[in-house]
């Protein structure tokens, strides 16, 4: 009897011991859907699973798996640190959708690819500076897979700020002992100057060791960027937090941390297998702006949005002290450049900024005006791009280069049963061609849903254009025209005059632009648009003569000759009838005014 309770308190001995031994089963993830990888030389499956690791190790492996020709790729690196089976979780991704920069030290730094894409920023559920707006990234870019490491910022800059490296080595500065795990830590107390500093360093590092293709450069990502890329890009499943509805499973805050920030990747990466976007240290973005009881920028722009307005600069993604409120990735916050806090980090973009020669093939039913206006450039910036003479024509097959600031994508001609006016003879061949006009369909009526611009939530119907406002300045009449479209819940189209007799076009809500128009295509728009009224904000002195002439025999022109835009303001609301015109524009403009330090 004595015997067999032997055998039996051995077995349980053993089996405790295979209990407590630690294992890892993992399981692979692509497109958020489970797939049989592999590992080389080891083992093949769904889930893949390792017995008997060696504690406090640290367990690294490559995981693959192939789809036809497509290879898709993940580096697991992980502390053995626990007890028993642990269940993890691996996105992998596209084996040419990630950047590896060594950094001295071999220290390595991956960035994932962010494929172009569109997506609505903000939230009907969030502050005041989160309105929802769409917003298009038009090129790839790459993207830090976590926040930068103590290890790797220590690499490029030689120091490390951090205040969790500062405590550990004070601490134990008798025993020469600094924790190892410190450098999976992100590093924090980092001002934005330095974050732009190690970006510039590590750009110098990459282009001398040969691996950083001429043109690209690392930087921080802008806001717009970092919202795409936390929401999970175009694999976005449109959640509150970077990768799930639940922040416990892919962040560290208020909740969770203990007060204090974690080794990145300790969490589940989110759609495009970044982690830590939301929680952890909160992330500097590129962007400047201002803030007021909200962050204020001057995105306006729906294309790759950027704003360089303001002291300030943006900071997303919330941190280990944050609540799940200020973790959210609509969430905005700002800092002054020159601060640092414990909780404040950055990770990297890589983007390309150098022009590149793009091309266009000609294609049946193609002129100069047609090609320009798809690409949004002037007739004479294609003519002198490809070296044409006055009398040049096009064929079919030909290509033609286009101009540097030409869109990355072609956007959609006009309808084409809309009858042009026919223009003028004149002495150049490539001078008869005009830009079409715009159309119902240059401007869809859901693009009208919801208002471009941040500040105006409530929607906006489609409807004939009421007023064409002109002016030589850009700020204040922009606002009094979005104001305008807004209340009298028709479309705006504001026509710029410039000091060299052209226009700049901004058609409101759509953010639609076009630059440098001449007299002859302007008047060609206008004519198609046929707005009851023309108002000339801030007196005629930029307007050429011929416009106003030709303009007042067709039309009713109303020139506002004072420099007092509240003024204005105040006529313009009297003509439109619109009260709160008035009110509204002195709200905002006091706001403009406040972020340029204008008061």
């Amino acid at each position: 009897m004595e015997s067999l309770d032997k055998d039996i308190a051995r077995q349980w001995r053993n089996r405790a011991e295979v209990l407590l031994k630690p294992s890892l089963l993992l399981v692979a993830m692509v497109d958020g859907q489970e797939v049989s990888a592999s590992v080389e030389g080891e083992t093949t499956g769904h889930p893949l699973e390792w017995k008997n690791l060696e504690a406090g190790s640290v367990f690294k492996r490559k995981i693959t798996y192939r789809q036809g020709n497509t290879t898709y790729v993940g580096n697991l690196e992980i502390k053995v640190d626990w007890k028993g089976q642990k269940h993890k979780k691996i996105e992998l991704v596209k084996e040419d959708f990630q950047v590896i920069a060594i950094l001295p030290g071999n220290v390595h730094l991956k960035l994932l690819k962010v494929e172009a894409g569109s997506f609505m920023r903000g939230s009907n559920d969030g502050a005041k500076d989160e309105t929802p707006h769409r917003a298009h990234i038009t090129r790839d870019f790459w993207l830090g897979e976590t926040e930068v490491t103590q290890e790797q910022y220590q690499a490029i800059m030689g120091e490390n700020p951090s205040s969790t490296h500062l405590h550990a080595e004070k601490k134990y500065a008798k025993l020469h002992l600094i924790f190892k795990e410190l450098r999976k830590y992100p590093v924090e107390n980092v001002t934005w100057l330095n974050a732009m500093k190690f970006c510039r360093m590590l750009t110098e590092h990459e282009q001398k060791t040969g691996r950083l293709p001429q043109g690209y450069e690392y930087t921080l990502p802008t806001e717009a960027q970092w919202e795409y890329a936390a929401r999970g890009g175009n694999k976005s499943r449109g959640c509150k937090y970077s990768g799930s509805n639940n922040l416990d499973t892919v962040g560290w805050c208020y909740d969770n941390s203990g007060n204090k920030p974690h080794p990145v990747k300790c969490k589940e990466p989110n759609e495009l297998g970044f982690y830590d976007m939301s929680g952890n240290v909160c992330e500097w973005c590129r962007d400047s702006c201002e803030y007021d009881s909200g962050v204020i920028t001057n995105t306006y722009e729906i294309y790759d949005p950027f704003s360089d307005l303001g002291s300030q600069r943006v900071v997303r993604g919330g941190s280990w002290r944050d609540v799940p409120w200020g973790c959210r990735v609509t969430r905005r916050n700002s800092e002054d450049p020159v601060m640092w806090f414990d909780y404040q980090g950055f990770r990297v973009a890589l983007v390309f900024t150098a022009k590149e020669t793009r091309t266009y093939k000609v294609k049946e039913g193609d002129s100069l005006a047609r090609i320009a206006y798809m690409f949004k450039v002037r007739i004479e910036e294609l003519v002198s791009a490809n070296n044409m003479g006055n009398n040049a024509t096009l064929r079919v097959g030909s290509v033609l280069k286009l101009p540097e600031n030409a869109l990355e994508t072609p956007r959609a001609l006009p309808s084409q049963n809309i009858k042009k006016k026919q223009q003028p003879a004149s002495e150049s061949s490539i001078g008869r061609e005009t830009i079409p006009p715009p159309s119902k369909s240059d401007f869809p009526e859901n693009e009208h849903q919801k208002s471009e611009v941040v500040v105006y939530p409530q929607k906006v119907t489609s409807a004939k254009t009421n007023a064409l406002l002109l002016t030589p300045n850009y700020v204040f009449p922009r606002l009094l025209a979005d104001l305008a479209q807004y209340y009298s819940k028709q479309p705006v189209l504001l026509l710029a005059p410039t000091e060299s007799g052209t226009f700049d076009l901004f058609y409101l809500p759509s953010g639609k632009t076009a630059q440098k128009v001449n007299v002859d295509d302007f008047m060609s728009i206008v004519e198609y648009i046929n707005p009851k009224c023309i108002y000339v904000l801030g007196g005629d002195d930029f307007i050429p003569r011929k416009f106003i002439d030709i303009v007042r025999s067709k039309y009713s022109v109303t020139i506002l000759q004072s420099d007092d835009w509240e003024r204005n303001a105040a006529n313009l609301a009297k003509m439109l009838k619109i009260a709160k015109l008035e009110t509204s524009f002195k709200q905002y403009k006091q706001n403009l005014e406040s972020v340029n330090g204008n008061k």
